[in-house]
């Protein structure tokens, strides 16, 4: 990859008027290569990651200067998707299922009694772990069981042994539950994650010995005020959202609104984590695994009270975890 790099520079100082904009000059492609550790396996795939990079590059100068002109309510950035081919899916990883859940609902009447405040940040309550990343797996089924407890949870763990969902291919967060509840599941400190499925060591790995699962609700929500009461009365949850547009991919800052989001495309696992409102824009704050270097510090603000944005309310779940005295 180094001798790679040598021999094209040359060609990429000749490139330099590839994009009318200079933040797209093609010498930055050699600076995001080295950010992000990219491998590329040819000269050829190289100068077509290029032509993807300067692509998207361009796309998010021309949308960021309509941002600057409040025509767009969120910012895009260069992140590790810039290079992504169009069909290339490993970072999200939920599988669509049509199987009817059986999960505990709430009351009827739970949401005439419940009061929240206008704006909440479970974050600042000390009960969301750190931001993770998933890498080139499609396991966002496994973070997105893991993140509804302070304890720091294996996703390794379900990526090796939940035989329900497919590894780095894809699975489903419903089904982990229902994995977690007849299993348990490892902390991260023991079964830690490294990117690829392998064998299950959940016995030598003690899954058993630490939280499990006692109940799991699905909320058929009417709402997002709903949604808002859930999320402000009994904290984080799972939702399933569309991870698969380019500039959900490309988010950087703002609150996230975009046409081409498909309310019934149900894609990635994430995390719901507060709501509040920025600008004047109603907002859900979520938790994505994608690392720190994506949006804000791993954080999206996906818009809130936009009429169901992107089917936001469709798809979400809470496990109750057993209390071991």
């Amino acid at each position: 990859m180094k001798l790679l790099l040598l021999v094209t520079v040359a060609s990429l100082c000749a490139l330099g008027s590839f994009a009318k904009a200079n933040e797209c000059r093609a010498q930055r492609f050699v600076h995001f290569i080295r950010k992000y550790n990219k491998e590329y396996s040819s000269p050829a795939e190289f100068f077509s990651r290029m032509k993807v990079y300067m692509r998207h590059c361009r796309e998010i100068y021309e949308h960021n200067e309509r941002y600057k002109k409040d025509l767009e309510t969120f910012e895009k950035g260069i992140n590790q998707f810039a290079d992504s081919y169009k069909d290339e899916r490993y970072f999200t990883g939920e599988l669509p299922t049509d199987d009817p859940e059986e999960f505990e609902t709430l009351p009827s009447d739970f949401f005439r009694f419940v009061n929240v405040p206008k704006e909440i940040d479970w974050r600042s309550k000390g009960v969301v772990t750190p931001v993770k990343n998933q890498g080139q797996c499609a396991s966002c089924w496994a973070f997105g069981t893991t993140r509804n407890n302070l304890t720091d949870l294996s996703e390794q763990s379900l990526l090796d042994c939940d035989t329900h969902s497919f590894g780095c291919r894809g699975g489903f967060t419903s089904k982990t539950f229902k994995f977690v509840m007849k299993h348990g599941i490892a902390r991260e400190v023991d079964y830690p994650y490294t990117h690829v499925q392998g064998e299950c060591q959940c016995k030598e790995k003690g899954c058993s010995d630490h939280p499990e699962i006692e109940t799991i609700f699905q909320y058929w929500l009417r709402s997002e005020e709903e949604l808002m009461k859930v999320v402000g009365w009994f904290g984080p949850v799972a939702v399933v959202f569309d991870g698969s547009m380019a500039s959900f991919q490309q988010y950087k800052k703002g609150v996230y609104s975009a046409s081409d989001c498909k309310a019934n495309s149900k894609n990635h696992s994430m995390a719901i984590v507060g709501y509040g409102t920025e600008n004047g824009q109603d907002y859900w704050l979520v938790k994505n695994s994608w690392g720190n270097w994506w949006g804000e510090d791993g954080y999206i603000k996906i818009a809130r009270n936009k009429n169901n944005f992107c089917g936001i309310i469709n798809k979400i779940f809470r496990p109750i975890y057993k209390v071991k005295h």
